[in-house]
C-alpha cells in the first residue's frame, strides 16, 4: 500500500500523470480515493523504481521553472518509492544547500557520496559546502574524494588548488592542479586568473603576462581579469598602461566589489 500523500504531493502526482480528472471522487484517509486508486494501478504497472525516475524528471523540470518548493516534495515522494535514487538524493540535496539548510543538506551529501552511490557530484558539493562553512581540512578531503571518483572533474581541481595554497602554500600542488584544470577547459577566467598569479609568485614573469593577458582576451568585461593585469603591469613599471586598465576594471565594476575587496 502506499504511504499517506499530502496535498502537495496529490497536485504533484496529478501533474506528472492526469491522475485526478473531473470525477467526484469520496475521500479516504484525507486521500481521494480515485486518486489512491490509480497511483495503486500505476505502480502494479509499472515498477517503483520507474514511478521514481518518472517523478524525477519532474522534479527537474519544476527546478528550471524555478518551483524549487514543489520539486523538493517531488524528490521526497520520488526517494519514498526508490530510496536508493542517488540522483534524487543529490538534487535534494542541492535544493535545501541553496535554501540555507545546510544541516539537512550535508546529511544528504553524506550519503549520495557514500558507497554504493559514490557520486562525485555530491563529494564535490559536500566539499564546497564545508569550504563555505570554515571547515577547509574537510573541504579539502571531499575535493580529493571527489578527484578520485572523477579524475577529471574541473572544479574540484579549481576550488582544491585554492585550497591547498590557503592551508598549506603549497603552490606546486596548486599549480599542477591548475595547469591539468586549463588542459579541459583552457577558456576558464578564474583558472587562467589563478594560474597566472601562481607564474608571478614564483617569478615566470612572461608566463605570468601572458595568462593575465589572456584572462582579459577570454573575459574583456571582467573587472577582476583587468585589475589583475593591471596589477601585473605595475610590477613591471608600466604605469601608464597600468592606470588605462585599472580605470577600465572600476568602470566595469558595477556592484562595488573590487573597492570593498569582496570580489
Amino acid at each position: 500500500s502506499l504511504p499517506h500523500l499530502s496535498d502537495q504531493k496529490q497536485q504533484i502526482m496529478s501533474l506528472r500523470f492526469g491522475l485526478m480528472d473531473s470525477e467526484n471522487c469520496q475521500t479516504q484517509n484525507n486521500v481521494p480515493t480515485c486518486l489512491y486508486s490509480k497511483v495503486v494501478r500505476w505502480i502494479v504497472e509499472k515498477s517503483k523504481t520507474e514511478l521514481a525516475q518518472q517523478l524525477y524528471d519532474v522534479a527537474i523540470g519544476l527546478v528550471e521553472s524555478g518551483r524549487s518548493d514543489i520539486a523538493e516534495s517531488t524528490y521526497q515522494l520520488a526517494l519514498e518509492l526508490d530510496p536508493t535514487d542517488f540522483q534524487s538524493i543529490t538534487n535534494l540535496a542541492v535544493i535545501l544547500d541553496k535554501s540555507g539548510r545546510l544541516e539537512e543538506a550535508e546529511k544528504l551529501y553524506l550519503k549520495a557520496s557514500d558507497f554504493p552511490f559514490y557520486d562525485s557530484f555530491a563529494m564535490f558539493n559536500l566539499g564546497y559546502l564545508y569550504a563555505r562553512t570554515d571547515r577547509q581540512e574537510l573541504a579539502e578531503s571531499w575535493y580529493r574524494r571527489a578527484l578520485v571518483a572523477d579524475p577529471n572533474y574541473f572544479e574540484a581541481m579549481v576550488n582544491l588548488a585554492g585550497l591547498v595554497q590557503s592551508l598549506r602554500g603549497d603552490q606546486a600542488e596548486a599549480r599542477k592542479l591548475l595547469e591539468s584544470a586549463l588542459l579541459l577547459n583552457p577558456r576558464d577566467t578564474i583558472a587562467i586568473s589563478e594560474l597566472a598569479n601562481i607564474y608571478r609568485l614564483e617569478g615566470e614573469k612572461f608566463l605570468a603576462e601572458m595568462l593575465y593577458w589572456k584572462a582579459v582576451e577570454n573575459e574583456p568585461s571582467s573587472p577582476l581579469a583587468n585589475y589583475n593585469f593591471a596589477s601585473f603591469l605595475v610590477e613591471l613599471g608600466e604605469t601608464e598602461a597600468a592606470n588605462e586598465f585599472f580605470d577600465l576594471a572600476y568602470s566595469l565594476d558595477a556592484d562595488g566589489k573590487l573597492k570593498n575587496g569582496s570580489l
